[in-house]
């Protein structure tokens, strides 16, 4: 894989149970929040992707898929984020927003209305190496618009418009091609397209 170094690491159907580094309590002064990505298809086989914005925190300028965070508020019912222990939420619950909460990236981000996507498809697991391992549930999703209605989609602006200045669409044979894109991807970009590759047959 080119590249690739020591920026990710990989949890997945061709990775097994993959230790951290740091070993079991390697995590455990820190938040450690769950992200979420999705590598997304349109209907005629482009790879969607953000170009993030100079104002962002994180891997300003980069390429990156479109992803965010899960809500525990979501399925916390009513109970103050402060006072919210893992143990007080549902696991089916927890679950479900995981899975809710790509689809809402999606259209807050790319500006898609959730009826034109599929459900996710999970890929495996990723940890950002260059943020204290910090893990990502990468997902696959299909859309039903093709790459121009996306762009013309993006371009109309949707509620996270500000975190990205352009939207990318490419083959899914040229993000490891020479000459393609890898370099520009962020760190949980990368493992999002390693898994594609590693385990798109299966999709």
């Amino acid at each position: 894989m080119p590249g690739r170094g020591r920026q990710t690491r990989l949890r997945g159907p061709a990775h097994g149970a993959a230790r951290h580094a740091c070993g079991g309590a390697g995590q455990a002064f820190l938040a450690d929040p769950l992200g979420v990505g999705a590598l997304l298809a349109t209907a005629d086989g482009r790879l969607v992707l953000l170009r993030r914005s100079h104002h962002v925190a994180e891997a300003p300028g980069k390429l990156d898929v479109p992803g965010g965070h899960p809500e525990p508020q979501a399925v916390a019912g009513g109970v103050p984020t402060a006072s919210l222990r893992c143990e007080d939420l549902p696991p089916d619950l927890v679950v479900e927003e995981i899975f809710a909460s790509v689809i809402k990236e999606i259209r807050d981000e790319v500006n898609l209305p959730p009826e034109t996507l599929s459900p996710p498809r999970l890929l495996g697991l990723v940890r950002n190496e260059t943020t204290a391992g910090r893990a990502t549930a990468a997902f696959f999703v299909r859309c039903s618009l093709t790459a121009e209605e996306t762009r013309e989609r993006y371009e109309a602006g949707g509620a996270e418009a500000h975190e990205s200045t352009a939207v990318v669409f490419v083959q899914a044979e040229e993000l490891l091609g020479p000459g393609g894109p890898w370099a520009e991807l962020c760190p949980s970009a990368k493992g999002a397209v390693t898994l594609y590759h590693e385990v798109g047959a299966l999709l």
